[in-house]
């Protein structure tokens, strides 16, 4: 994702490498796997829904997702290249995004089970930030081409609401310890 020059192609890789630590989580023996997995899905799903709605709406404003063509988006949509950007973080489990707790249990799991495995989950993470600094980097600048219409409020609140909810996760992940042991504990019962 570190060498891509288009949103989508972005968004694609990014959540390619979530896909890979998700099947690491599950992949993982013992009680911990499972769990984790669980609290990596739900998180997964904010941080995707964030970076989603930031990349189609650049793309659709922008009239294309091209890091060449999206030069001076963040002066027309503050918030679309926001959620971009935090939703992107997110997926590679950075501080303050939802999937950083979660992240972070799997890598002190992984650790324990093989260190080699922690330093590829590393690499990746890091190829994500990468790709999403430059893309975030693109957004900035004087606006490229020709006039775009500012952002509709309607989508500024939802790009807002789904970046606050992802730092919310982040600052309280012990909310889904809840939800995660109402799923684990139905799978707990049943006998192989």
């Amino acid at each position: 994702s570190a060498a891509q020059h288009r949103l989508g192609r972005l968004l694609g890789y990014a959540g390619l490498y979530d896909y890979g630590v998700l099947i690491v989580a599950l992949g993982l023996r013992g009680t911990a796997g499972l769990p984790t997995a669980i609290w990596l899905l739900v998180t997964r799903t904010v941080a995707l829904l964030t970076m989603a709605a930031g990349a189609a709406a650049i793309r659709h404003y922008m009239a294309s997702d091209e890091f060449g063509r999206i030069r001076g988006a963040v002066s027309r949509m503050p918030w679309a290249v926001i959620a971009l950007i935090a939703g992107g973080f997110g997926l590679a489990g950075l501080p303050l995004t939802a999937q950083f707790a979660s992240r972070w249990a799997l890598l002190q799991l992984v650790t324990e089970a093989d260190p080699r495995w922690t330093v590829l989950l590393i690499a990746g993470a890091l190829g994500v930030t990468i790709g999403i600094a430059r893309a975030g980097q693109a957004a900035f600048g004087e606006l490229s081409g020709s006039p775009v219409e500012r952002e509709p409020v309607g989508l500024a609140v939802v790009a807002f609401a789904l970046v606050l909810i992802g730092v919310f996760l982040a600052v309280f992940p012990q909310l889904l310890t809840g939800p995660v042991a109402a799923v684990i504990l139905p799978l707990s019962v049943l006998e192989p």
